[in-house]
């Protein structure tokens, strides 16, 4: 600016430093509008992947983004717990209320889970009735036991008027990983699956846990 001013006539020299103003007053609202347009670009991103990455009806995580989650955990040997549940009677529900009370039943059930899990526990729906939760740190059946006795009482306590007097229960099978050995999803699956299975053959309302089952 001083070589300018000592370089050049006055007037031209005024002219130079206004044109010099409105350009940088020109490029600071560009670079704005630049900036707004991309943090609206990266909110719209994220809100489309929160979307693809969650259930529709429930709201829980969706099956794909929520098994990638628990790959990544097993992947870094992190222990914890992989519960595996339905709902007991579920088809009859739907066949003699409606599908739309069934829909109630799911938003319902996957509200308590949500609840009743910890904010960091991933919670997913599989499809259908199927639930699914891997709850990290969670190592012995004491913990399990824990966690599921809460989700089972509150479940109980639900009530919708047009089933009457019946009351909605679930099946639960869990499974420990101990983070010792490399184990895949598919695995962990298969013996959350099988825990399952156990608990469906001891009734409505039971839990089972890899190893040992109980009635809770």
């Amino acid at each position: 600016t001083v070589c300018c001013l000592l370089a050049k006539p006055y007037q031209v020299f005024v002219s130079d430093m206004v044109d010099l103003v409105l350009f940088f007053v020109l490029s600071i609202g560009v670079n704005c509008l630049i900036l707004r347009d991309r943090m609206s670009s990266v909110a719209y991103d994220a809100s489309l992947r929160r979307v693809s990455e969650t259930d529709a009806l429930t709201s829980l995580t969706n099956r794909g983004a929520g098994v990638q989650m628990i790959r990544s955990l097993l992947a870094q040997h992190q222990p914890g717990l992989f519960c595996m549940l339905d709902i007991d009677g579920f088809k009859e529900i739907n066949d003699c209320c409606g599908h739309i009370v069934g829909d109630q039943v799911l938003v319902a059930v996957a509200r308590q889970l949500r609840f009743c899990f910890r904010a960091r526990d991933i919670v997913l729906r599989m499809g259908g009735d199927e639930f699914a939760v891997y709850a990290p740190g969670i190592l012995d059946k004491a913990g399990g036991t824990h966690c599921t006795e809460r989700l089972f009482d509150a479940i109980s306590r639900l009530r919708f008027p047009e089933l009457g007097e019946r009351r909605v229960s679930v099946s639960l099978g869990g499974v420990f990983y101990d983070g010792s050995c490399s184990l895949s999803f598919e695995e962990l699956y298969h013996a959350g699956d099988t825990a399952l299975y156990h608990a469906k053959r001891r009734g409505k309302g039971c839990c089972c846990f890899s190893g040992g089952a109980s009635s809770l």
